[in-house]
């Protein structure tokens, strides 16, 4: 995730991530990114089971539209929808405090682990500044992480519900 914001000229805001002996970053002081929220993108995978899931929320232009791309329970599709996704998704950022989030996260036997789950996380701000986080058999702290795709993930369900 961070190549791919260095690649399109993003700032990194330096995470803060407790370090609950699986943050790689050391604790530094940061603040929620100003400015409207014009890109997130969301993973998560479990290892050998379903579901795999992939959302991505890109702002259209200086629009309040989105296009939502997701790949969820084996289904890829895009769509045009509102950008009261992305404000959604930037007050979970904001409250769940997933700025202050270390870089990654992976638990020291992740390697011993045959059945666990990986997850991925970055938001673009206005600016080109953003925040990102993954973690690999291990969690980051409070609930961000699962609020953001249970928020993307009815999101999806729902636009697909509206096409059938």
């Amino acid at each position: 995730m961070t190549i791919i914001a260095s690649l399109a000229g993003c700032k990194s805001k330096e995470p803060t991530g407790k370090a609950d002996g699986a943050a790689t970053q050391a604790a530094v002081p940061a603040a929620m990114p100003q400015g409207r929220l014009n890109y997130v993108e969301h993973s998560y995978h479990a290892m050998y089971m379903a579901p795999f899931s992939n959302f991505e929320l890109k702002r259209i232009d200086d629009s309040d539209s989105c296009e939502f791309k997701f790949y969820h329970y084996s289904q890829e599709e895009t769509h045009t929808v509102s950008d009261t996704l992305l404000d959604a998704a930037r007050r979970i950022i904001s409250e769940e405090k997933m700025y202050e989030y270390a870089k990654a996260y992976i638990n020291p036997m992740a390697d011993q682990i045959l059945d666990g789950y990986n997850w991925s996380f970055l938001a673009i701000f206005d600016g080109k500044e953003h925040i990102s986080s993954h973690g690999r058999q291990a969690s980051a702290p409070g609930n961000g992480i699962r609020l953001l795709g249970e928020m993307l993930s009815n999101a999806a369900e729902q636009v697909a519900d509206k096409i059938e």
